[in-house]
């Protein structure tokens, strides 16, 4: 009996994971994670055969546990407070703090989705 190696996934499961997270420091906490539970989960394997359906099973529990915690993190956030996210350099000080007064007037939801396209950089398909 060979053991399993899973140094060929790692690239798989860091492409599910990219496709699932909003930026390249979540997907690759996620494929930690993934990747970890799957190791420790590899003795509770009977069939060596069934070794790919284990992965992506696993994949979709931790994957929603992540969602789970990010979404409860991202809740928690304070977008009032946009004073850590850096000026502009052609902007003026006075005209940059008058948008951080209008952003801050928006909802949370509209609030979050401006930083998100504006300021991370997210596509609008990848913040829906």
């Amino acid at each position: 009996m060979q053991p399993i190696s899973i140094t060929p996934y790692i690239e798989r499961v860091f492409g599910y994971a990219v496709r699932r997270t909003f930026t390249r420091e979540e997907a690759e906490e996620l494929t930690q994670q993934i990747l970890v539970t799957v190791l420790g989960e590899l003795p509770r394997l009977r069939d060596e055969s069934r070794f790919e359906p284990f992965l992506w099973g696993i994949a979709r529990r931790v994957t929603l546990r992540f969602s789970r915690m990010q979404g409860q993190r991202r809740r928690h956030m304070s977008w009032d407070d946009l004073t850590a996210l850096p000026a502009p350099e052609d902007e003026t000080t006075r005209e940059y703090a008058a948008l951080r007064r209008q952003v801050a007037m928006l909802s949370a939801q509209w609030r979050d989705i401006l930083v998100l396209h504006y300021f991370d950089g997210l596509s609008t398909r990848e913040i829906a």
